[in-house]
This record gives structure tokens, sequence and C-alpha cells, in this order.
């Protein structure tokens, strides 16, 4: 089964769901596909806090790389670009900026010119249109991450899940199996908990 992955990767919480995701593939039907998700276009028209902001701008400039590689249908290269960016980001806790966007487009062994669209605005349109059509799908007041995948020929996409640590293997199958549960529960609309802390990032 495809799972398109739609994220943004400043967002820490989002790189651990994409750790999750990836883990449970290891023992379930599940093909990981990785599609852009704005934070930075879904807030234009709000004011970001100062906290936020150096993630804001830094999953923007990634996600024109991300980009780019999917014009260029490698996913194998997003992956392994999400994977360095996220580990040296989130992970090890670097400091969300450009010069760290190129870091991890080096540690990833991308192309310089693959490398340059991190200036390249012309790749905003694409990333802005995936970003709708990921939200107008899971619900407008949705953010990153957004799972779409296709059950019985019916089209699903929900936000989320959100979670603060990383399970095991087999953990991580079985929160997508219930999620994928619930997700078949058209009349579902929310199930959630208050998050109390920041994410644990270590070891993901």
């Amino acid at each position: 089964m495809q799972v398109t992955f739609h994220f943004d990767p400043g967002c820490p919480w989002t790189w651990l769901t994409s750790r999750w995701l990836l883990r449970a593939a290891e023992t379930e039907d599940v093909q990981v596909v990785f599609a852009p998700f704005s934070l930075a276009h879904i807030n234009r028209d709000r004011e970001i806090p100062e906290e936020h902001r150096g993630h804001v701008d830094a999953g923007r400039s990634a996600l024109r790389v991300v980009q780019r590689l999917i014009d260029d249908d490698d996913q194998a290269a997003v992956a392994r670009l999400y994977d360095e960016w996220g580990t040296l980001l989130h992970r090890d806790g670097g400091t969300p900026s450009l010069d760290l966007v190129r870091a991890a487009t080096q540690a990833a062994g991308l192309a310089d010119d693959v490398a340059a669209a991190v200036d390249d605005p012309s790749f905003d349109a694409a990333i802005a249109a995936a970003t709708d059509g990921a939200s107008d799908a899971a619900g407008r007041d949705v953010g990153s991450p957004v799972l779409r995948w296709d059950e019985g020929g019916t089209s699903v996409a929900v936000f989320g899940p959100i979670i603060d640590e990383l399970p095991d293997v087999e953990g991580s199958a079985d929160l997508w199996r219930g999620v994928r549960s619930l997700a078949r529960h058209g009349e579902l609309k929310e199930l959630k908990r208050g998050r109390v802390g920041d994410p644990k990032l270590e070891g993901s």
C-alpha cells in the first residue's frame, strides 16, 4: 500500500511521525512516498511566533530541494535528504538555518545544481499546490504531517498521528494498524490528547 507522507521538514513532531511510519513499514505493507506540506504557506497570513520562525523558514528552504527531487522522480534522494536534515536539526539539536539545509544536502550526496534549489522560489508554487491539496483532503484546520492513502477504492487523508516518542517496531506496526482502522470511519473527525512537553527526539 502506498502512503503519501506530506511533511514540513522544520517540524520536530513531523520528524517523529516520519520515523514511526518508516519503522511500521519494516513489517507492514506500506510504501512511503514523500510530498511537501509547507507550514510557511499554511501560515502565510498569520504572524509566526519568533520561537518557531527559524524552523518554518528553514523548512521552506528545505522543501524547495525536496520539490526539485520530486520533480526529478527521485524519492530515494528525498528520503536521504530528510534523514540527514532530521538528524542534524531534530535529533542532534542543530540550529535551523540555510547553512544547515546546505549541510544536509551535502551529507545526502546531492548534486550542486539540486542543492541550489534552496534559493529558488520557482519551486514555491508546486509546494503550495501540494500543501493545498493535502489540506483540502484532510481538512483546512490541519497541519503537518498529512497521510494519504487509498482504502478499498476510497481516498483517505488524516492529520498526524502526533507522537511524542518513537515506538519500537512492534508498537509502530500496531499504531499503524490502529490509525488505518480509525481512518476507515469517515464520520470520525477528531480524537485527541493534549500535548505535554516536547517530543523525545533522542534516538530518532
